[in-house]
């Protein structure tokens, strides 16, 4: 064996055997192995971050869109926009909700929310 052969082979060790200890670290660690009913810290952290987000949010000076004929409301905070033109493109549509965000040059990103109706009867 040549030593170029035996420099490639070499290298070509190395590579393989990181590739199987970069597999079994990521095996090792990955989250599905953490048992369902055990919460970790980690979760429980985020469950208090969401849990004081929801408390931190104002909503008292948001707008209501009340629908009787399906008989539900929605609350959306100032600035957002509702429009009805997506009816003409799909009967399912209800409402959108447009304007939610805005970039930092005062423009919209374009995101909408649709609130889609679908009936299972069949007349």
């Amino acid at each position: 064996m040549s030593k170029k052969q035996l420099t490639i082979f070499i290298i070509s060790c190395v590579i393989l055997l990181a590739l199987i200890g970069g597999w079994v670290f990521w095996y090792l660690t990955r989250p599905s192995l953490q048992q369902d009913n055990q919460p970790t810290a980690e979760t429980e952290d985020q469950k208090s971050k969401i849990i004081n987000l929801k408390s931190e949010i104002d909503t008292s000076d948001w707008q209501t869109y009340r629908n009787e004929e399906y008989r539900f409301e929605v609350k959306y905070p100032k600035g957002w926009e509702l429009d009805e033109e997506y009816k003409q493109y799909n009967s399912h549509n209800v409402i959108a909700i447009k304007k939610m965000f805005t970039n930092q040059n005062g423009s919209t990103d374009g995101s909408i929310i649709k609130i889609n109706i679908y009936s299972a009867d069949k007349r």
